[in-house]
């Protein structure tokens, strides 16, 4: 038998809230002790072994986003501050601005693909195959370079 018996089902509980969690697993323990309680909620909570590669379904790891946030969200958080600053900016400056900021960009991708295959779809699902009410699949960084284009062109 495992860690679990059979009692209430997942979806009476709120998974992602903290209390939800530990109801939930506090009911299904056949021993919901304190510590027997602390015990599989830690071991829900721990990140895959392997870090570095897909999952059999093609999906990132449990837990690799937690374990890489700091260093993507250092490069997302840039982008997205570069590309709202971007519309302040007018002529050569608005120039400069976009260089920089598609630079950004191909430096996060540039590290993104150096990395292994879970930075890489990561980098494509937030990055390179965006969606929105107008369009189904999109890089985030064309409407820039587009913009740029059209700002030399003039």
């Amino acid at each position: 038998m495992g860690l679990f018996k059979k009692k209430k089902q997942p979806e009476e509980y709120n998974l992602l809230s903290k209390e939800g969690l530990i109801g939930f697993v506090r009911s299904n323990l056949m021993n919901p002790t304190d510590e027997n309680v602390l015990e599989a909620v830690q071991k829900i909570a721990k990140p895959d072994n392997d870090q570095e590669h897909l999952t059999e379904d093609g999906e990132l790891p449990w837990g690799w986003l937690r374990l890489n946030e700091s260093v993507i969200k250092s490069y997302e958080n840039r982008i997205v501050q570069m590309a709202v600053e971007s519309r302040k900016y007018e002529g050569i400056d608005k120039t400069v601005h976009l260089e920089e900021l598609i630079e950004c960009y191909y430096d996060f991708k540039n590290f993104c693909y150096s990395k292994n295959e879970c930075f890489i779809k990561y980098f494509q699902d937030m990055w390179e195959h965006c969606h929105n009410s107008r369009c189904e699949d999109f890089e985030y960084i064309t409407q820039y370079v587009e913009e740029l284009n059209k700002i030399k062109n003039k």
